[in-house]
């Protein structure tokens, strides 16, 4: 549990109406999962607006309100929430009860750092590695999982097809899930004394604020191409391409695929220190004479490593050349360990 006060600490907001002297069981932006003492946080997704879900969150025990200022005018009889659809007076809302209200500009970056805070801060706990790229991150994010793993290291990830906190593995709704429950599962790795988190930063958690208060220790950037841009997406490739540039200056390492046309763009304004890889330009990690054939009923990718003095022979049961860049970026990772 944490007091709602100390919680608001983490935060800025407009104004608090009600009691910040309460102790809070959980946080959560889903109104199905509110659970008595739950401090809920009223985000708008693509197609829902969290808003409209207060009444359903109050019923099921809710403690706390995080409310966007912007939805909430003053009437005679207290504030009310007004949206698109829906129109709630507040004070009748909790008039019976001991719930406290809170306003802030942006409640997707509230309910970051609230999280991060009420799990204590978890991702300060592990090595974090972020793995960003329009294709690539579930095959990389395993490959380095694995590669840590054989060497004796206890990796959590979460990823696009599931999640795994040392212990358990669980399927997962979004590549890059809700700030309060990527904090909770990072929560349960340190519980599971993991050593390190491997995740699967999309551009969308990153825009949606989901990443926004984790500082990973590397960030790994595979590849971007014109894709998921639409509605409900995002509005240009140009967006697109800002969203993912974001991870290199929310980490410490960023290691970088030399070989991606927009590499540059990708590293334009970068606060970290930058690595890259390559199969076809001089790079601190690189592949060379690349085969491909079929042995014992398998394709294999055969490729030589080239990092500093050494050289390594690899072979392995994924084909293409887009997995031997997808090798690179973990063998890369791994030689931070």
């Amino acid at each position: 549990m944490q007091l709602l006060r100390s919680l608001l600490k983490q935060i800025l907001y407009e104004s608090v109406r009600g009691d910040d002297d309460r102790k809070i069981t959980d946080i959560c932006c889903h109104s199905e999962k509110v659970k008595e003492g739950s401090l809920f946080v009223c985000i708008n997704g693509y197609r829902n607006n969290g808003h409209e879900y207060v009444p359903q969150a109050v019923e099921h025990g809710a403690a706390v309100l995080v409310v966007d200022d912007r939805y909430v005018i003053e009437s005679r009889s207290g504030p009310v929430i007004l949206t698109e659809h829906m129109k709630v007076n507040v004070y009748e809302l909790i008039r019976d009860r001991n719930i406290c209200v809170v306003a802030v500009r942006d409640t997707r970056k509230a309910l970051s750092a609230l999280s991060a805070a009420f799990f204590d801060h978890p991702a300060e706990r592990m090595k974090m590695i972020g793995i960003t790229g329009t294709n690539g991150k579930t095959t990389t994010a395993f490959l380095t999982a694995g590669i840590l793993q054989e060497a004796g290291y206890r990796v959590g990830m979460i990823g696009t097809i599931e999640s795994y906190d040392g212990r358990r593995r669980e399927t997962v709704k979004n590549t890059t899930p809700e700030s309060c429950e990527i904090h909770r599962l990072l929560s349960r790795m340190v519980e599971n004394e993991c050593d390190c988190c491997v995740m699967e930063v999309s551009s969308q958690g990153i825009a949606l604020q989901r990443t926004a208060d984790i500082f990973f220790d590397i960030g790994v950037f595979l590849n971007i191409e014109p894709d998921h841009i639409g509605k409900g997406e995002h509005a240009t490739f140009s967006e697109y391409l800002y969203c993912k540039s974001r991870l290199m200056r929310q980490c410490g390492i960023g290691i970088v695929n030399q070989d991606d046309p927009n590499v540059d763009k990708i590293l334009a304004g970068h606060t970290c220190e930058v690595e890259n890889f390559s199969i076809r330009h001089p790079s601190d990690v690189m592949a060379e004479d690349e085969w491909y054939g079929m042995e014992s009923g398998s394709l294999q990718s055969h490729f030589t490593v080239k990092r500093e003095w050494r050289r390594e022979d690899i072979v392995m049961q994924l084909p293409g050349q887009f997995n031997i860049y997808n090798a690179l970026a973990a063998i890369s990772v791994a030689g931070h360990f």
